[in-house]
This record gives C-alpha cells, structure tokens and sequence, in this order.
C-alpha cells in the first residue's frame, strides 16, 4: 500500500493492492504491447524486469529507478510512464505518480496500468464515481491482470460491498495464486470483510512463500486469529514469529506459563507499538498509518486519531481502509474518526 514504511528484511505494513502481475503474464502482456505499439524487445524485457523487482522483493525505488533509466530512449512508450506511475504511486510521490499516468494515458488511453493508477488517485481524493469509472475502464483493458482484480476487490471492500469483492479477490488468485504480494493483498482483504478463516490461511501462505519474514502478514495473521476467538493459536504461533522478525523484543514473550493468552496478545501489541514509537524518535521514517493502527491495536483512540489525522493528510490504501477495517473499531463511536471518514465520502461498515 502507497507509502508505508519498509525494510529488506521485515516489511513494516501491508503489502501493495494491485502491484502485481506473475512473469508468465507479464511476458505474455509484453508481446501484447509489442503487437499494438512496436516496442522494441530490450524496453519490454526491463519493464518486465522492473514489474518483477516490485512484485518479487518489494523494491519500488529499485523498480523505479531501472524504468526512468528507460525515459531519454523511449519517451513515447505508453507502458513505460504507467509503470512509472503505479511505482510513484506505491512510493507516496501521489503528485508525479498523476503525471505519468497522464502522459501513459495521453500515448494509449487503454493503458491497464495507468488506468489503474489513476482509479488509485481518485480514490485518495474522495472522488469515488471517477474512480470506479477508470478502474471499470482498467479491467475492459486487461481483464487478465491479477492487481486490477484485487484494485477492483479493495475498491468494494472499502465500500462495503463484500460480496463484489470476494468475486475479485476469487479472480485474482485465479490469475495469480502463487504471488506473495495477490495473497497478501486478498488476506488483508479478507480480515476486513471479517472472513477471519480465508485471511488466515492467505497471510500464512505469504509467509511460506516469501523468503523473508513479512512483517504486515504475521501481524495480519495474528489480529485475524485473535479476531476469530483463536488468541491461544496467535500467541503460540505468532509470538515467536513476532520476535524473530524484530517487531518486537524478546523480552516481550514471556518464557513461561502463568500469564492468560489475552494478557500475553495486549502486552505484544504493546510491545510492537513501544517498537514503533522509539523507531520515530530515532529518526526512522514510521508511516503515520502503521502509527496509527498500533495505537487502535492496544486501545487508544487519542493516540489512534492523532496519527490517523496525520495520515489523512497524504492518503492512501491504509487510510481509505479504516472504516471497513475492525482492528479500527475502539474509534467508531467517536465523532473525530467519523469525521475523518466523511472527508473521503466513507462510513463506517460492520
């Protein structure tokens, strides 16, 4: 999701929605791209160099920087500033991110991607009816590319329309089933649907096929089993697992019995949230998102609205998500967080 803090070795929020295609597709759209505009094979081999250092290692910037190595030669590809626009996007640069994908869009007004991205940026800016105008023209583009599906399943999700999006994540794993990135988009979509089951098995599965601990998918495992009345489950799964991935300290988890599993599950929320905290007055770049959704995690809506209200002000998918998501649910009978939601035209859902 556009913006959040990460790392290479413990990602610190949920993954990307839509920023994925496997290399099967992403070959088989390159030979698409070349029929339609001639591009040339060395430009459509970067591209698809570029997609899969996105999608494979969570690296944007790298992504980003292999593409604009592209611009001087090929100005007048359109895939070239989509892609552009969909790594700016996912790096909170929201402002360059619209003009390339109004330059791709000048170049090839079918272009998937940047019409993806643009749905992306209506969103942001509350402006649901052009959003779900772009993302419809998105998939009449490229009813083959697994992230509009997921961009189509976040977009109801966060709408409230529940059953829509379970059709779209269906799709994309149909598309896609073995990407970490679809798998973690569609398990944090289903934490938020409240379909606890589905998104337990989907974060469990990144965390099998990522070859390092993510850390959004544990954190997304372990509130979903909590969630489904599993606290014991998440304690003994995910507390080493927390440990090991340095969201919290050893210390943390106690080493031996005594203590309720409830009391163990709030003391390592607390513990991640003291993590958070003492990165930021470190110096460390913490999204005000993930500040955000630690202080809920514990219960403190002060401290929740206050970083909520920082986060508002560079929206992206974590923000547009409160309403829908449950770990936000100590906020619901305040009027700040209401009206936080109505200046992006949400509400509050289940």
């Amino acid at each position: 999701m556009g913006g959040r803090a990460r790392d290479r070795r413990c990602r610190g929020g949920p993954v990307p929605i839509g920023a994925t295609v496997p290399a099967t597709a992403l070959l088989s759209l390159a030979t698409a791209d070349a029929r339609r505009d001639s591009v040339p094979p060395a430009v459509l081999i970067e591209l698809t160099k570029a997609r899969l250092v996105h999608d494979r290692y969570q690296d944007p910037g790298k992504a980003l920087a292999l593409v604009d190595s592209l611009l001087p030669e090929h100005e007048g590809v359109a895939g070239v500033h989509s892609l552009r626009s969909e790594l700016l996007l996912f790096l909170g640069r929201h402002a360059e991110a619209r003009r390339a994908a109004d330059i791709a869009l000048s170049l090839d007004p079918h272009d998937a991607m940047g019409l993806r991205t643009r749905s992306s940026l209506e969103m942001f800016g509350g402006r649901w009816n052009e959003a779900e105008s772009a993302l419809s023209r998105s998939l009449e583009a490229g009813p083959e590319e697994a992230p509009t599906w997921v961009a189509r399943a976040y977009l109801s999700t966060v709408r409230g329309r529940f059953d829509e999006a379970d059709a779209a994540i269906r799709r994309a794993l149909e598309l896609d089933p073995l990407s970490p990135t679809v798998q973690g988009d569609v398990g944090i979509l289903h934490m938020w649907a409240g379909r606890y089951d589905d998104a337990i098995a989907s974060c469990r599965e990144v965390i099998t096929l990522s070859d390092e601990l993510p850390a959004w998918a544990i954190e997304c495992a372990f509130d979903a089993l909590t969630l489904a009345g599993r606290t014991d489950e998440a304690v003994a799964w995910g507390g080493t697992l927390m440990v090991d991935a340095r969201l919290v300290p050893a210390d943390a988890l106690p080493t031996g019995r005594g203590r309720a599993d409830a009391d163990v599950a709030r003391a390592l929320r607390a513990a991640r949230l003291s993590v958070l905290r003492a990165q930021q007055a470190g110096g460390e770049p913490v999204s005000p998102y993930l500040l955000a959704l630690a202080y809920a995690r514990t219960g403190d809506v002060d401290g929740a609205l206050e970083a909520l209200d920082r986060a508002s002000r560079e929206p992206g998918f974590g923000v547009l998500s409160v309403g829908v998501d449950p770990r936000f649910r100590v906020l619901h009978a305040d009027a700040r967080f209401l009206d936080l939601l109505s200046r992006f035209g949400l509400e509050v859902v289940g």
